[in-house]
């Protein structure tokens, strides 16, 4: 018999781990049921994962390995969160990543509840994303029409309340709706002026990333810390030492290493750069300049306190 719960908490990354604590607070849930799925098994994962379950009345861990084909991934996904003892009804859902099919049938399952949703990274800054609207593929359309789940537009209707971290930026999800919380107030815990650390922030590159120039460049930076993604296979630049997280997500992990003193943050268009604010750390920004995206992600990079450069 599973112990009825008023909300059910919905969780990809740990990023959104991190920021679904400061959000539980200001809708005052002290206790949940926690689905967190992922499909990268990383230490990040299980790190925030056992944080956000202390509160939980149930906790759910879901590993689902990458399959070649997109549909599988998919397939398995809804099998595994439709297949969980949860709860027959819920007051409040929280959800970010409103992709997700299996995440966003669960929340459309509960008619009467409450969907309150919660940022999910650059994503839901970034005008060039899928979830801001872009045309859709085709492949998309008809999973949602044999999964049975509205499309992201639909669902971005059915949102009460969207909490994010972004006060000075747009937004995919209307103004009306957007309440700000702080989940990085506890990292402005700079002590002095003095300059801190480099770090490189890496991520999973696609295979037309222009990586031979980004690599010349980053040589030239005499960069302290290499802060690799949890889904990038390989670092970079294998000679600049990677900055040991221990579980914790990059924003933690600079200021840790930081020691009070103003890290200096070097990367591209990645969350950490718009999560840290400007007061915190000399950030730049790498604008590939012959990119169709170089002026749109540049304006977005100077309005998050950012240099940007291009290479």
């Amino acid at each position: 018999m599973v112990k009825l719960s008023t909300s059910l908490v919905l969780c990809r990354t740990p990023f959104q781990a991190l920021l679904l604590k400061a959000v539980l607070v200001e809708e005052n849930v002290t206790d949940y049921h926690l689905v967190y799925l992922t499909q990268d098994d990383s230490e990040e994962d299980h790190y925030y994962y056992n944080k956000l379950s202390e509160n939980a009345s149930q906790a759910y861990y879901l590993y689902q390995h990458k399959k070649k084909f997109d549909i599988f991934n998919h397939i398995e996904i809804y099998r595994k969160v439709f297949f969980m003892n949860i709860a027959p009804e819920y007051h409040k859902i929280f959800i970010s990543s409103i992709s997700s099919l299996a995440l966003r049938k669960v929340a459309s399952h509960y008619k009467e509840a409450e969907i309150i949703s919660f940022d999910d990274g650059s994503g839901h800054i970034n005008k060039h994303t899928l979830i801001a609207g872009r045309r859709p593929a085709i492949r998309m359309r008809v999973y949602e029409k044999l999964f049975r789940v509205p499309t992201v537009e639909k669902f971005k209707c059915k949102i009460h309340r969207h909490y994010s971290v972004y006060p000075h930026l747009d937004h995919i999800m209307p103004r009306d709706i957007i309440r700000y919380v702080n989940p990085f107030g506890s990292l402005k815990l700079l002590r002095s002026k003095a300059a801190g650390p480099t770090f490189f922030i890496g991520q999973p590159y696609p295979a037309n990333y222009p990586v031979d120039k980004l690599m010349v460049f980053l040589r030239e930076q005499k960069i302290d810390y290499y802060v690799k993604h949890p889904r990038e296979a390989q670092p970079l630049v294998p000679d600049i030492p990677l900055l040991k997280k221990n579980g914790k997500i990059a924003e933690e992990a600079i200021f840790k290493t930081s020691k009070g003193k103003i890290p200096r943050i070097i990367g591209g268009f990645s969350s950490v750069l718009f999560n840290i604010p400007h007061d915190q750390a000399k950030k730049i920004m790498l604008v590939i300049k012959d990119d169709v995206t170089a002026k749109y992600y540049s304006e977005l990079a100077i309005q998050a306190g950012c240099k940007v450069v291009f290479f």
